[in-house]
Formats: C-alpha cells, sequence, structure tokens
C-alpha cells in the first residue's frame, strides 16, 4: 500500500522542539483559578495543566484543557532564565514544605 498523502503534526511540546512563552505577567487570574480547581477536584498537590486558550489575557477567550500532567517537567520552563529558574525552586520548596 502507498501513502497518498502527508499529515503534519503541529509540535507543541518543547522537548519535541515547539516553542514556548512565559506569560506568568499576564495570565488572567480567571486561568489561574481554572487550573487550581482542577488540581483540586484531580487531588493533586502539584501538576501541570495544559491549555489551549486564544488569549490568555481574557478571562472569556475560548479554551480546551489538553492534558493535566501529575508529573509534571518543568526542566525547560527552568532553563529559560534565571526568573524562571527562580519560580521553580520556589515552587517545589512550597510544595515539599507542606507534606
Amino acid at each position: 500500500m502507498r501513502a497518498t498523502g502527508l499529515s503534519v503534526l503541529k509540535v507543541l511540546n518543547p522537548s519535541l522542539g515547539g516553542t514556548s512563552f512565559d506569560v506568568t505577567r499576564s495570565i488572567n487570574p480567571r486561568w489561574v483559578e481554572l487550573c487550581g480547581y482542577i488540581s483540586e477536584v484531580m487531588d493533586l498537590r502539584l501538576c501541570g495543566v495544559d491549555l489551549a486558550c486564544g488569549d490568555i489575557t481574557d478571562p472569556e477567550a475560548e479554551y480546551s484543557v489538553i492534558e493535566v500532567n501529575a508529573t509534571p517537567g518543568l526542566d525547560h520552563y527552568a532553563s529559560s532564565g534565571i526568573e524562571q529558574s527562580r519560580i521553580v525552586d520556589q515552587l517545589y520548596t512550597k510544595v515539599l514544605n507542606t507534606l
């Protein structure tokens, strides 16, 4: 059987070559609350919530929850800058101190 077409999947994951952008300073609090709610419902102390959102600054933007990672990889984020590395260190410290 011969392939008659080629399908190309957009790469969104930084570990696969996708591009990430730090939106920490511009994210609308609605999205932070949504992710917090998701982690509570799933009974996860630390998780990564992957959202596809048209405009992260707009609380009314359309969105989809792509996945919830019970063991999120933060190495790409931490290696993207000094401030990001500090945020990851603080996050792990906070999580470990609540045990």
